[in-house]
């Protein structure tokens, strides 16, 4: 997808794939379901699964590590992107809401001149 390594439709939902070549000689392939089918989460996905990735290559490669061992890593990993990923979905909707005169908390004042900060106005400054 968009030349994005180890990214591929299957159906409408999107996986991650990676390959593995064991010093015995032998292929493994983690493959990963993204659990999206929305292209632009997709590649936030594969992008951080692919970075993260090389982490746990080495010590796969080594077998110092097993494929399923590795595989529940980088699932883990996916989980929390995915969730980062519905946060700062829903803090947008909540100021997106705020903006259009809705009050999202009712002890906070629509004249109340301090913002709200958050764990995401963080995020987005780094």
């Amino acid at each position: 997808m968009n030349g994005q390594p180890h990214l591929f439709r299957r159906g409408q939902v999107f996986h991650w794939c990676r390959r593995i070549s064991r010093q015995s000689t032998k292929i493994v392939d983690i493959k990963l379901s993204l659990r999206t089918t929305d292209p632009r989460i997709a590649v936030i996905l594969a992008r951080k699964l692919s970075a993260e990735s090389d982490i746990v290559m080495e010590p796969a490669v080594r077998n110092q590590i097993t494929e399923t061992e590795a595989r529940s890593w980088l699932a883990e990993v996916a989980k929390r992107e995915r969730a980062k990923i519905a946060t700062i979905a829903m803090f947008k909707h909540l100021r997106r809401h705020r903006s259009q005169g809705g009050a999202c908390n009712p002890e906070v004042k629509d004249n109340d001149p301090q913002p709200i900060r958050t764990d995401v106005d963080q995020v987005h400054q780094d």
